[in-house]
């Protein structure tokens, strides 16, 4: 390939790969500067963005702080629990917050009700002031007072606990600022007490009591901690930011120019005003670097053509690969077709042979319980013949009992051959109609109270539904009819609910009688098997038709736990359609 390449050159051709290089050599040249523009661009976004997102992080700050100051603005006095309640929450969200603090304002009784909130927080609590020293000192002189009542539960903060914040000169200023703006104020930069935090802010809002102010929120940011969470992610991680306070520019709020290396790095100052303060931020962000690929245009006429000659090829490769790939899957298809064709038919015949034998169980089950039936009702009448002749003579009591069992047990047989019928006529014949549940639930309730004794139903409102009529009315009612027959309580109660879900309904049958042990509530749907002996009673065919035409429609069926009373319900799927009134309800 590559000697064909050669010989193919001409001068034409070399020419113009020599144009394309100069213009791709200029192209390099001026997308390298846009390049630069751009990303300086990008740098001062996001500086600009920097600076907004710290004045509104503390905007948001003080926004906790002022909600906070509108929840007790109300309530008078605030209990330490409801302050803590409120408080903690915020602390939490905020980890820059060094702690929030509950400012009380006042002489005379108003004080010695702030010592008697203080107390319940701290029993040793007591106003004092800072001595030069930093010591404890009680305040002796006269005049309103503003003693911290609560301060956020945290080793640090509750040192300052009945701090007499009037007796600070710094923090005195900002309760004057505070009084005086009636908003949301910052103060100037300070080191907390009794911390070894780094420089901070303390910002606060008033609680206003009609026209005066009684109490104030005052917080803390510390500075550090805020700026580095706000520059995780910004892309700015590598630059230097220094911030200062305008109104003393001898205290740095945030130094982070240490490692900085101004001579490297651009310049950049922004401004931002918050709580009556102004802070002045500088950048210095590294120099930005454009990608050497920038300058390596050149280089793609020279690649072009061999990189379109080597797709060219590997394209005719995969093209003929893929038109043989498709020659021996169309090959492959034929013959699982074939084999598909094969496998249908043999699944008819299996199909065929499965309905025929269902027809010979159907007539078998037919022919069994009819023609059983007569030589059954033949036993009976002898049976009662014989009780009839029996009557006249003096035989032993055992005689006439052993008769009256006979007819109890032919009868039974009667009963279990029936049972067989119905479960064998048990399928879904007819065609789906608007079923209206309420009316069904009440007329099956009707017709098992008569036919088994009184019971209480309670269900819920019931929707209309389209479905197959007779194979739910046969579901409900055996379910119905099983809850009570089999129910152990004096005065039987069912509950019925039916839930829409996303195929149809979920209906619930709970009774109050026994439950039903887990181990067997898998049995109790075989046919002919019960949970206790039933004795002379046919038993053990309603469950099987239930469990039948359930599956049969699409559904199914289980035992779940009663949570209200020690009962057993029943849970079953149905596949439906609800009436548009019905699921709009």
């Amino acid at each position: 390939m590559s000697f064909r390449f050669r010989n193919a050159l001409r001068g034409s051709e070399v020419l113009l790969a020599l144009l394309f290089i100069a213009a791709a050599t200029a192209l390099s040249v001026g997308f390298g500067s846009a390049q630069r523009q751009a990303a300086e661009s990008r740098e001062t976004t996001r500086v600009d963005a920097l600076a907004t997102r710290i004045h509104n992080d503390m905007v948001s700050r003080s926004f906790a702080l002022a909600q906070v100051g509108r929840y007790f603005q109300s309530t008078a006095p605030v209990s330490y629990d409801e302050w803590a309640r409120f408080v903690e929450p915020i602390l939490d969200h905020f980890p820059e917050l060094t702690g929030i603090a509950y400012v009380a304002v006042g002489e005379g009784p108003a004080l010695e009700r702030a010592v008697t909130l203080g107390q319940t927080q701290d029993p040793n609590f007591s106003i004092f002031e800072l001595t030069a020293e930093g010591s404890r000192a009680v305040t002796r002189q006269a005049g309103p007072r503003a003693p911290v009542v609560y301060v956020s539960t945290d080793d640090r903060n509750t040192e300052a606990l009945g701090l007499d914040l009037y007796r600070e000169p710094a923090r005195a200023e900002l309760l004057k600022q505070i009084s005086a703006l009636r908003r949301f104020t910052l103060s100037e930069p300070l080191v907390l007490v009794d911390t070894a935090a780094p420089v901070a802010v303390l910002f606060g809002v008033p609680i206003v009591d009609g026209a005066s102010i009684s109490r104030f929120i005052v917080g803390a940011v510390q500075i550090d901690t805020l700026v580095t969470q706000i520059l995780t992610g910004t892309g700015l991680n590598d630059s230097a930011i220094r911030i200062i306070d305008a109104e003393r520019p001898d205290q740095t709020l945030y130094n982070g120019l240490a490692a900085a290396d101004p001579a490297n790095g651009v310049e950049r100052h922004r401004t931002i005003q918050i709580g009556g303060r102004t802070w002045d931020i500088s950048f210095n962000i590294a120099p930005v670097r454009i990608p050497l690929w920038v300058f390596l245009l050149w280089l793609v006429p020279s690649l072009l053509a061999l990189t379109m000659l080597v797709i060219s090829t590997q394209r005719r490769v995969q093209l003929a690969q893929t038109q043989a790939e498709v020659t021996r899957t169309v090959a492959d298809s034929e013959r699982l077709n074939q084999d598909l064709i094969k496998e249908r038919a043999k699944l008819t015949e299996s199909l065929d042979h499965i309905n025929r034998k269902n027809r010979e169980l159907e007539s078998f089950a037919y022919v069994a319980s009819h023609d059983l039936k007569a030589p059954l009702r033949g036993i009976r009448n002898v049976s009662a013949w014989l009780l009839e002749d029996l009557a006249l003579l003096d035989l032993p009591a055992s005689i006439t009992e052993y008769n009256l069992r006979l007819t109890t047990l032919t009868q039974k047989m009667g009963d279990l051959l029936d049972g067989l019928l119905g479960f064998n006529r048990a399928r879904l014949d007819d065609q789906q109609e608007p079923v209206d549940l309420n009316a069904m639930v009440a007329e099956i309730a009707a017709d098992v109270d008569q036919s088994h004794g009184p019971f209480g139903l309670t269900c819920t409102e019931l929707p209309t539904l389209q479905t197959r009529e007779s194979a739910l009315r046969r579901v409900l009612t055996e379910l119905i009819t099983n809850a009570v027959v089999h129910n152990s309580n004096a005065a039987p109660a069912l509950q019925l609910t039916a839930t829409p879900d996303a195929d149809g309904l979920v209906f619930r049958l709970c009774d109050n009688g026994t439950a039903i042990p887990v181990q067997a509530r898998d049995r109790v749907f075989e046919i002919f098997q019960t949970l206790h002996a039933t004795g002379d009673r046919v038993a053990g065919l309603g469950l099987a038709v239930v469990r039948k035409l359930v599956s049969y429609h699409g559904g199914h069926i289980h035992i779940v736990d009663n949570t209200t009373t020690d009962g057993t319900c029943f849970e079953f799927s149905w596949p439906c359609t609800l009436a548009a009134d019905s699921s709009e309800a």
